[in-house]
C-alpha cells in the first residue's frame, strides 16, 4: 500500500507537470533557454522560480520521483541514483528542515542500499504526497501570475470551446456565461464579471472562434426548452 501512495502521488504529480506545461504553451509566457531533460527544472525556469530557494522542497521531490522509478521499474529495488540521492548533503538537510508532528516522532527514511528492496511505510507515502503538494502549489501560484488575467480567461474559454475534450459545463446561456462558469469552477475565480469577459475575449482575438464554436455546438441557443418559451412568451 506504501509503493501504490508514492507512485500514486508521483503520477498526479507528473499529469499536474503535463497540464501546467500545455497551459504555458498556450499563454506562450517565458520562454526558457534552459535545455533540461528534468520537466521540473525547465517549467521552474519558465516560471522564474530559481530552485535554490526552494530545495528543500524540490530535493524530497527529487527523493520521491526516483524512488517511484525504482517502485515501478525495478520491483521496489533501491537504484544506485536513489542510494546516492538518499545521503546527500543537500536531502539529509531538507528532511532536518521537513514540518514534524508533536511529541518524539521524526522525519526518517527506510534504509536504502543499492540494489536490496526498500521497507517503505504509509508514512513515506504520506510524505511524499504532501512535497508534491507543496512543489504544485508554488507552481501553480507562479503560473497565476505569468498567465494574468488575460492568460486566465484564454485558458477557460479553451477549455469550454477550443479543445478537443472540452469540459462539461452545466451553463450555455451563451459564450460568456459558460467561459464565466469555467473560471468558477475550474479556476475558482468568481470576481469576472460577463462583460469583462467578453472584452477579454475580444482583446485576445478569440471572441469569434468561441462563438462559431458555440453557434456550431448549440445552433438553437443554451437555454433549456422551458427558459426558451418564457423568452419568446
Amino acid at each position: 500500500m506504501a509503493e501504490i501512495g508514492i507512485v500514486r502521488a508521483a503520477s498526479a504529480f507528473e499529469d499536474f507537470q503535463t497540464g501546467l506545461d500545455a497551459e504555458l504553451n498556450r499563454a506562450r509566457p517565458n520562454p526558457t533557454s534552459v535545455e533540461a531533460d528534468a520537466v521540473t527544472e525547465r517549467l521552474l525556469s519558465r516560471l522564474r522560480i530559481s530552485p535554490a530557494t526552494i530545495v528543500d522542497v524540490t530535493k524530497v521531490v527529487e527523493f520521491f520521483d526516483v524512488a517511484r522509478n525504482c517502485i515501478v521499474h525495478r520491483s521496489g529495488r533501491a537504484s544506485p541514483a536513489l542510494a546516492e540521492l538518499s545521503v546527500s548533503k543537500d536531502f539529509q538537510n531538507a528532511l532536518a528542515k521537513w514540518p514534524k508532528r508533536a511529541g518524539k516522532w521524526r522525519v526518517a527514511i527506510p534504509s536504502i542500499i543499492d540494489g536490496m528492496p526498500i521497507e517503505w511505510q504509509p508514512r513515506h507515502a504520506i510524505m511524499a504526497s504532501d512535497a508534491f503538494f507543496k512543489l504544485a502549489k508554488l507552481m501553480d501560484a507562479s503560473l497565476v501570475t505569468a498567465v494574468g488575467e488575460l492568460g486566465i480567461v484564454k485558458m477557460a474559454a479553451h477549455w469550454c470551446f477550443l479543445d478537443e475534450n472540452p469540459v462539461p459545463c452545466p451553463a450555455k446561456k451563451n459564450v460568456q456565461t459558460m467561459v464565466r462558469q469555467q473560471l468558477i469552477n475550474r479556476y475558482f475565480a468568481a470576481d469576472v464579471e460577463e462583460g469583462l469577459i467578453i472584452g477579454h475575449l475580444k482583446s485576445i482575438k478569440k471572441w469569434d472562434a468561441c462563438a462559431k464554436e458555440y453557434e456550431r455546438r448549440f445552433p438553437k441557443g443554451g437555454l433549456l426548452r422551458d427558459q426558451r418559451k418564457r423568452a419568446k412568451g
